[in-house]
């Protein structure tokens, strides 16, 4: 533990003796370092006190080289010796040579500087330097070496080693060289002669003369000139000139000078022309003197070019309303062409660094410069002139010109030195102007008449250069009975479709003019007006035709339809006449047929009778179809204007129907066939054939005659609609009047007289509804007085003629022009309730009808079901007799009695039905076919029990029975429908489909909808517009506008409803699957409605998930556009044309050969020959016709 104790005590002073002696090292060094940098200051000192006095020697003696190299020499050994002297000691002392001090000796030196330590450092140092190395004698203890050490080391730690360095001495030394530098600079610098001396001095090796008598002077000074300009250099002389110098002159790109001698003229000058400068030049002057010469500085002449245009590029930027792209230019292709408005944006690429640039514009009404003008306060000074300056940085300049107008452009380029270009080339301008756009109506495009809804749909075409910004409906009121006219044009605007930037677009809108209060038989004149976006010059506009709507009152609604139908049935009775004249000719030609034997053919008069007779009946077949084509445009304008019930609407269906089945198959099928073919025919054939055309005929003519029956029965239905329609908008106007008087001021003569007139109007309006009531008494009256609800219809017209409304309305008007407001309002009260109660009579007139019509349809109905009852239950009775006979049974005759008696029973209820027929549509076609299925089967069933096919007639009854029971079935259910109707006298859609949704007509539907959904678009973009919305995100919507969103979509489910709806009205319409083939115009619009709703679908999904876009308003606008062209297809076909029949299929057969009624055998053919026919499905008429046909056959042979 001593030993290691031992050990770290003596490292401890070792580590101490180490910091003490590096001290006293680091002294010695910089002592050194000190007397060197004094010495080499001290040399530099006496250097420059030898140069001043070398120069002040020089500048005395002026001596030549070899005297100045002597100075030279003595300014070096000067330097040198001093060198020596100062210098070369301490660097021998810096690497130890010579003069190096020792440790011990800077320690005394050091302990000398303070009196506490004196020489202890020094022994120190050596003694413990000794113990450190183990020099010390043994017997000298080690402890008291480190006491003392550690004793010394304690004195001298906190004191500055430094102190015995001479600081002083060398600052001295260097203040010494600073002076001596600033009075040797001062001194060659200050004075010219010194100057010259040092000069002198510094070239020692140089001979110098002396001066010149004269000085050369370089006139021209630098400057820049053009090139190809003419250019003069100019010396001149002061004091004795010489006579020649020489002009030393080269271009940039030459090596040497050439020189050129100059004669001194009488100016003491010396010229030199150059001509057509083409490049910089150098020069300078020389003159001789002694063996020396006087030359000039040398002088720089820059040659430089006008500035000009290298290249330049441009971008043409159209419009932001255009849409059009960028298009760029360059100075091969910048004479411009383009829309005003147009900024023609130029980069100019110049020859060399330009201080300003500018575009010059010139009016095309400005004559061009004759003479170049480039300066711009000329150019200022014209008024058809504009300056526009450009952008400029070293070569490259850019701007922008604004196309406003037609004219020309070019450049001005000024560079630092003011020069500009020269003979700039122009380039044209040419300004398009933005077209106007156009404008046309797709529909209407006459002047068109609304019905009660007040709905017109319009679409226009429009078409731009550019696009659109406004699309507006300019209307007025032009004529009414119950408003002064308009002056001015009110407007709506119509919203423009998304896909805006389309530069054709197709437009729909619904004007639904009850917002602007259209009146009965107001008249309004309209246009619509298109705006472009020209933002530039302000948008151009192109204008529609003016066309007027106008709202007829039911009055002449009702008085339209009255002409028509007496129209109709005026040429129905001359069609009578000519379908007779057909059959006096068809008679005619088949007694021709009867004198001819059978070899014989046609000759020329009978081939002319049957091409006119084939003629003649096609013209009936067209004329018809002309008459119910008529008769359609009637219902349907009764049925926009609400004047017709369902259940008469339906009739006038059924009745257009039966009007349809005038054809002929037998003309037709002679018609088709070819002459060869008709050649080739038996007479006998042929003759049979023109027997069917009689019958065809004669259907032909009981058609036209039920068609006049039928139509007189609708008619006076049809009537009693209108009229009931008519007052109860009497009533309504008239409470409206009324509600107007008691706001106005009875003292408002202007006023009072206002409203008199439309009382006045209202009377004339009661007036014609009691004409047209008495029209319709006549009418029914035709009918048969023992058919119709007379009583009910005498009670209606004592309502409005013995209750004197017309005399209440007169009183009104009376009391109104006198400003008597009380008694008026009281007179018109009680007009109104008069009204109401004429009202309710006319509706009970309608009941009274069809109950009368009913009562009697159900009465013959339930007549025929209780005896298709009995019948039903007597044919099993005899199945089952008839099943458990056998073939040899004697009963067999007995049960063959009681089925032809079954027979004769079912034929008798056929025969009513057809009766039945003719007053109401309750029969359908589906009764008839299974009641003559039942007839043929009992024939056959007698036929087969004569055989004893007594199991194969037990077969047939069943079926028979069958069919009896199918058709019992239908009535039954015609009849329940008869009875929950309460006098309809029809089934519920007898014969096709339903007349639109919630009682309205197809066509009102659809404009209703239409309506709904341009309604819808414009709410959705109104909210787009508010949110700013448009990616499709919902995520920027407020709550309130979620919740408007899942509104909207509600909305739209509902519209694709009602259309999917009304698809499945119009694919339904016509009764069965095979109607529903035929009728192809019903079923493209049926397909037509299905895509419509499934868009609609399609839209209300994406607003209901919130992802509306653009792309969805622009669906929705599609959609709009084909509700509004299917509601014209609707139209154009003239309500409903899907009703239209098809031809009949002409079926070729031979013909057979003649049925002899005069045996029993011929007639139970005969029989069978009538079950087949009726088996084919005519119509009921036509069966009675082929009924009679036989049984006049029969007779004829009895």
């Amino acid at each position: 533990m001593q030993n290691i104790n031992k050990t770290t005590t003596q490292s401890a002073y070792n580590t101490s003796f180490d910091i003490l002696l590096n001290r006293v090292e680091a002294v010695r060094r910089k002592e050194t370092f000190l007397l060197l940098t004094g010495g080499l200051f001290l040399s530099f000192s006496i250097t420059l006190l030898a140069i001043l006095l070398a120069v002040i020697i020089e500048f005395f003696a002026e001596g030549d080289s070899s005297f100045r190299t002597l100075l030279i020499t003595s300014i070096f050994l000067t330097f040198l010796i001093s060198f020596i002297i100062t210098t070369v000691p301490h660097i021998l002392r810096l690497f130890g040579i010579k003069n190096l001090p020792t440790i011990n000796d800077i320690a005394l030196r050091i302990g000398e500087a303070y009196p506490n330590i004196k020489d202890n450092l020094g022994n120190i140092l050596q003694l413990f330097s000794n113990y450190k190395n183990k020099l010390i004698n043994e017997g000298i203890s080690t402890e008291l070496i480190e006491m003392a050490f550690e004793k010394v080391f304690s004195l001298v730690k906190d004191k500055d080693f430094n102190v015995i360095l001479d600081k002083k001495r060398t600052r001295n030394i260097l203040l010494v060289l600073l002076l001596m530098l600033l009075i040797t600079s001062f001194s060659i610098s200050s004075s010219h002669d010194l100057s010259n001396s040092f000069f002198r001095l510094t070239n020692y090796s140089k001979e110098f003369i002396p001066p010149a008598p004269f000085t050369l002077e370089l006139i021209t000074k630098p400057d820049t000139v053009l090139r190809g300009s003419n250019f003069t250099i100019l010396f001149k002389a002061k004091g004795d000139a010489p006579n020649f110098i020489k002009l030393y002159i080269k271009e940039s790109k030459q090596g040497a000078y050439d020189d050129v001698k100059l004669r001194l003229d009488t100016a003491n000058t010396y010229r030199y022309e150059i001509s057509a400068l083409k490049d910089d030049i150098f020069f300078y002057g020389e003159a001789s003197w002694l063996t020396t010469s006087i030359t000039t500085d040398t002088c720089s002449i820059r040659v430089t070019d006008r500035p000009l245009i290298r290249h330049f590029t441009g971008t043409l930027t159209y419009p932001r309303y255009t849409t059009l792209p960028n298009k760029s230019f360059d100075e091969q292709s910048a004479d411009l062409t383009a829309l005003r408005g147009t900024l023609a944006s130029f980069n100019i690429s110049t020859n060399k660094n330009i201080k300003s640039a500018h575009i010059v514009f010139e009016k095309a009404s400005k004559l061009l410069y004759s003479e170049e003008v480039t300066d711009t306060a000329e150019i200022n000074k014209s008024p058809d002139t504009t300056i526009i300056p450009l952008k400029v940085h070293n070569k490259q300049a850019n701007g922008n010109l604004r196309i406003s107008e037609n004219g020309s452009y070019y450049f001005v380029l000024t560079d630092s030195a003011g020069l500009q270009n020269s003979s700039p080339i122009k380039y044209s301008v040419v300004a398009l102007s933005d077209d106007s756009p156009a404008i046309s109506l797709l529909y209407p495009i006459t002047d068109v008449q609304v019905n009660e809804q007040a709905i017109l749909p319009i679409k226009v075409s429009i078409s731009d250069d550019y696009g659109f910004s406004n699309l507006v409906l300019y209307y007025k009121l032009n004529a009414s009975k119950f408003s002064t006219p308009d002056k001015k044009y009110s407007s709506i605007k119509i919203p423009l479709p998304i896909s805006s930037d389309k530069l054709t677009l197709e437009v729909p809108y619904i004007w639904e003019l009850s917002k602007i209060n259209i009146m009965p038989e107001d008249i309004y004149e309209f246009y619509i007006e298109v705006s472009d976006n020209d933002m530039i010059s302000g948008p151009k506009t192109a204008r529609t035709q003016t066309l007027t709507v106008r709202l007829p009152s039911l009055e002449e609604v009702a008085q339209e339809a009255d002409v028509t139908q007496t129209q109709v049935v005026e040429e129905l009775q001359k069609l009578k006449k000519e379908v007779e004249e057909v059959q006096k000719k068809v008679d005619d030609l088949e007694r021709d047929l009867r004198k001819k034997t059978k070899e014989q053919e046609l000759d020329w008069k009978q081939k002319k009778q049957l091409e006119d007779i084939i003629q003649k009946h096609n013209e009936a077949e067209k004329q018809m179809s002309e008459l119910s084509d008529k008769l359609e445009e009637t219902v349907q304008e009764l049925g926009k204007n609400k004047m017709l019930s369902t259940e008469t609407m339906e009739k006038y269906k059924e009745l257009q129907k039966l009007m349809q089945e005038v054809r002929s198959p037998q003309l037709e099928r002679l018609q088709k066939m070819r002459e060869e073919a008709i050649k080739q025919m038996r007479p006998e054939d042929l003759q049979k054939a023109i027997e069917q055309v009689k019958i065809d005929e004669e259907q032909f003519k009981k058609n036209i005659e039920r068609t006049m029956e039928v139509l007189k029965r609708i008619q006076a239905e049809q009537k009693t609609d209108a009229l009931t329609k008519r007052a109860e908008e009497i009533k309504k106007e008239e409470d409206r009047l009324n509600a107007e008087l008691n706001k106005t001021d009875p003292n408002n003569k202007e006023k009072m007289n206002e409203l008199a007139k439309k009382q006045d109007n209202l009377q004339q309006a009661t007036k014609a509804i009691s004409q047209d009531l008495q029209a319709l008494d006549k009418l029914m009256k035709e009918i048969g007085e023992e058919e119709m609800p007379m009583k009910e219809m005498q009670l209606a017209q004592e309502a409005l003629d013995k209750q004197n409304i017309q005399h209440d309305m007169q009183q009104a008007s009376d009391q109104m022009k006198s400003g008597e407001k009380n008694k008026a309002d009281k007179s018109q009260k009680n007009a109104s309730k008069k009204l109401d109660n004429f009202a309710k009579k006319m509706q009970d007139l309608k009941k009274a009808m069809q109950n009368k019509n009913s009562k009697e349809s159900i009465r013959v109905m339930q007549k025929a079901i209780d005896n298709m009852l009995d019948i039903s239950a007597r044919q099993e009775e005899v199945k089952n007799n008839t099943k458990k006979a056998s073939y040899n049974s004697t009963r067999v005759p007995e049960y063959a009695q009681e089925q032809a008696k079954l027979f004769d029973d079912l034929y008798n209820v056929a025969s009513d039905l057809t009766e039945l027929s003719r007053k109401s549509f309750a029969v359908t076609t589906e009764m008839g076919t299974e009641i003559t299925n039942s007839l043929r089967l009992m024939r056959e069933t007698m036929d087969m029990m004569t055989e004893r096919r007594m199991s194969q007639a037990a077969n047939a009854q069943t079926k028979s029975m069958q069919s009896i029971n199918n058709a019992l079935q239908q009535m039954q259910n015609s009849l329940a429908q008869m009875q929950k109707q309460g006098g309809e006298g029809a089934c519920e859609n007898p014969g096709g489909g339903s007349g639109g949704s919630s009682g309205m007509g197809l066509g009102q539907s659809m404009q209703q909808l239409a309506a709904e959904q341009q309604a819808l678009n414009q709410a959705m973009k109104e909210m787009m517009g508010q949110s700013g919305t448009g990616d499709g995100n919902s995520g920027r919507l407020s709550q309130e506008q979620l919740a408007q969103m899942q509104r909207m979509a509600g909305r739209q489910k509902e519209m694709q409803k009602t259309m999917q709806q009304l698809a499945q009205e119009q694919k339904n319409f016509g009764g069965n699957d095979e109607d529903q083939r035929k009728n192809k115009d019903g079923n493209r619009l049926a397909d037509e409605l299905n895509k419509i709703a499934n868009e609609m679908k399609e839209i209300a999904s994406d607003v209901q998930r919130g992802n509306i876009s653009p792309q969805t308003l622009e669906r929705q606008e599609k959609i709009l556009s084909r509700l509004l062209d299917a509601t014209r297809s609707i139209n154009e076909r003239d309500y409903e044309k899907k009703r239209e029949s098809e031809r009949g299929k002409n079926i070729y057969a031979k013909s057979p050969s003649g049925i002899d009624l005069s045996t029993q055998e011929g007639r139970s053919k005969a029989m069978q020959e009538l079950l087949q026919s009726l088996k084919q499905g005519y119509n009921k008429d036509f069966e009675q016709i082929i009924r009679k046909y036989f049984e006049k056959l029969s007779l004829e042979k009895q």
